[in-house]
């Protein structure tokens, strides 16, 4: 095991880092709202979306809030500028149809590029204004982890919740929700092991310090989890060692019920860390943020710690791996403010060299054809309709009855490829099943959708 381990440390200096391949944002070169950036996320036209919270320096109070950054240009939103309800932003998700869900301190606010929605306690089923994480599960349906009252899921018109009294969940500060390719919930949550649920049954995932232990003891924190490309689960957080013993971070995979766990001791690094955020990129890499030390890598073989000594950080939360294998991380950095205090920035990191394109130089193709489920569906009156086509060619988006008689064309021509959206307004006919149909050459999807008044 010793020599193992002294192995790894040998592998772990060994690494060298180029600094130009770290390009790095914080208040002295961007128009962030704060010194406080949080999460990040990526949309389908290639632009960077950020969260930051609100923070209170030299005396005044900066309204936290989010930014969007295409490349080469910035935009701003703040609670000065835009209906955003609030002074701090936890997270931002994007649906299908490329409206953001942003989860606040002072509810979900929902933004498609014109118009704010804001759901909150006074308005909606949610039971408090704290909103943690949002995760979209296939086209619109969002998932919404509170604070303190547990998980709920959101369809555009029914909401659902799941707590501690209604369900095996034993905790309800929710930390995150993610969702595989067989549609499987995965739920993180403070003072709870990893928990699975299929829309039904409900399963929990752990082995001690994740899970309860010798004396029964159990008060993990579970942080993050991403899934690599075979299927490996790997989580991060505060598992609890025991009565009157320290809390130790540690990094776990997990295939089916086998665990392996990556304690602060085994890897290396300071006992005491504090993994949060996990991203795999496209060379199945792991990256792990850890909020004390720096940024985790690990090719499977060898742990590495990005930390002051070798790149421009101090320490790292939340992290993506965007569509060009760029490594995207909110962290604090080595440059100190004049009031002593030390930047916190965003960081661009690739191995091969950061890559920053314009949103408006950038048209992602789809790969394949694609018809979107209706949003909202139920729907009343008006619903949005969404596709992808990979090929040029004449396209066209019909509406038939359910006894197959054509309603309405919404679209007729000849377009590129490219990701569409289309309004169908149904003010004039009654309630019931529809069919809607997207047909181009040789290739038709058909979906059925609700109308209810």
């Amino acid at each position: 095991m010793m020599k193992n381990i002294f192995l790894s440390f040998l592998l772990f200096y060994n690494y060298t880092i180029p600094q130009n391949n770290f390009v790095v944002f914080n208040l002295m070169n961007a128009p962030f709202p704060t010194n406080k950036p949080f999460n990040i996320v990526q949309d389908k036209d290639g632009s960077y979306w950020f969260s930051f919270f609100s923070e209170k320096r030299n005396g005044i109070n900066y309204p936290g809030g989010i930014a969007r950054f295409d490349g080469s240009t910035w935009q701003v939103f703040t609670n000065q500028n835009s209906p955003l309800p609030t002074k701090s932003v936890n997270v931002i998700a994007i649906d299908s149809l490329g409206r953001k869900w942003i989860g606040t301190d002072s509810g979900l606010v929902k933004y498609d590029g014109m118009n704010w929605i804001i759901y909150t306690k006074d308005n909606s089923p949610l039971m408090e204004d704290i909103i943690w994480n949002v995760t979209v599960e296939r086209d619109t349906i969002i998932w919404i982890a509170s604070y303190t009252t547990g998980l709920y899921r959101f369809d555009g018109i029914n909401w659902n919740r799941w707590h501690t009294d209604n369900s095996p969940l034993i905790s309800n500060q929710i930390n995150f929700i993610l969702i595989d390719d067989a549609g499987i919930k995965w739920i993180g949550a403070d003072y709870s092991p990893l928990f699975s649920f299929d829309g039904t049954n409900w399963q929990l995932h752990g082995k001690f310090p994740f899970a309860p232990g010798p004396g029964g003891f159990a008060n993990p924190d579970v942080r993050s989890m991403a899934i690599d490309k075979y299927n490996t689960k790997w989580i991060s957080g505060a598992g609890y060692w025991g009565a009157g013993l320290p809390r130790w971070y540690a990094i776990a995979k997990f295939i089916d019920t086998t665990w392996t766990f990556y304690d602060s001791t085994v890897i290396g690094f300071q006992h005491y860390s504090n993994y949060c955020g996990v991203a795999i990129d496209k060379n199945n890499i792991k990256w792990f943020t850890d909020f004390r030390n720096g940024l985790i890598r690990y090719d499977d073989t060898t742990f590495y710690l990005f930390n002051q000594e070798n790149s421009p950080i101090s320490n790292s939360w939340a992290i993506i791996v965007d569509k060009f294998n760029n490594k995207v991380f909110s962290a604090e950095l080595n440059e100190q403010l004049p009031d002593g205090t030390y930047l916190r920035g965003i960081v661009f990191y690739n191995e091969n060299g950061v890559v920053l394109s314009s949103a408006e130089n950038y048209s992602p193709k789809p790969f394949d054809f694609y018809l979107a489920q209706n949003y909202p569906n139920p729907f009343n009156e008006k619903t949005k309709i969404s596709w992808h086509s990979p090929v040029s060619g004449h396209q066209t988006i019909k509406v038939y009855d359910v006894l197959g008689r054509e309603i309405a064309t919404l679209v007729d021509e000849y377009r590129n490829p490219g990701i569409y959206e289309v309004t169908f307004n149904a003010e004039n006919l009654p309630s019931g099943i529809y069919l809607y149909k997207f047909s181009t050459g040789l290739h038709s999807l058909t979906k059925k959708m609700l109308l209810i008044k």
